[in-house]
């Protein structure tokens, strides 16, 4: 991990954590992964995350001197997840499309954003769940602007093993990209 977070060496780091009910079963597991993630991300530059039920907020980490660092991101999410009455599914194709909207904004930089989810999103016909308009979206956006094919990168880190959850994730990583000419 830690030469992966190397090699994204200049870019922001950002973790968007689904809170949805359908995690809550996934919390401990989600703070342990959290927790080892920035860790070894804060090690090579600074991170933010942003909760899905509040999809415009990022929170940035602190400078550890000051009380940051991977302790301090993990402790809001565990407090977020205790305080949180989030019940049911998120609309992760609303909820997606205004992150991706806010880090592809005016100051657009390249980026690094890990998806912390277990794929049970509200229900939809789309075989991503509805986060492929998101994704497409961010694509046209990131070809008009002229931008090179990673300069924002999305990563699904899958919590549990349920198979709806998991058939939308193979899509959007194994499917998507060959619908948009994005192929490695």
């Amino acid at each position: 991990m830690v030469e992966a977070f190397k090699e994204v060496d200049g870019r922001h780091l950002l973790f968007v954590i689904d809170d949805s009910s359908t995690m809550r079963g996934h919390k401990d597991h989600l703070y342990q992964t959290c927790r080892a993630m920035i860790a070894v991300a804060s090690e090579v530059k600074r991170v933010q995350m942003v909760f899905t039920s509040n999809p415009t907020t990022f929170i940035r980490d602190r400078h550890p001197f000051f009380g940051g660092g991977p302790k301090h991101m993990v402790g809001k999410i565990r407090k977020h997840f205790e305080q949180s009455s989030m019940v049911g599914t998120t609309n992760m194709e609303s909820r997606m499309g205004k992150i991706l909207d806010k880090v592809a904004g005016k100051n657009m930089k390249s980026t690094s954003i890990y998806i912390m989810t277990d794929g049970v999103w509200q229900p939809s016909e789309a075989p991503g769940g509805g986060v492929e308009v998101a994704i497409k979206t961010l694509v046209q956006r990131l070809k008009a602007e002229s931008k090179y094919r990673d300069f924002i990168t999305l990563q699904f880190i899958q919590f549990g093993e349920d198979g709806l959850g998991t058939g939308r994730l193979q899509y959007l990583d194994d499917d998507l990209p060959t619908l948009e000419g994005m192929q490695d």
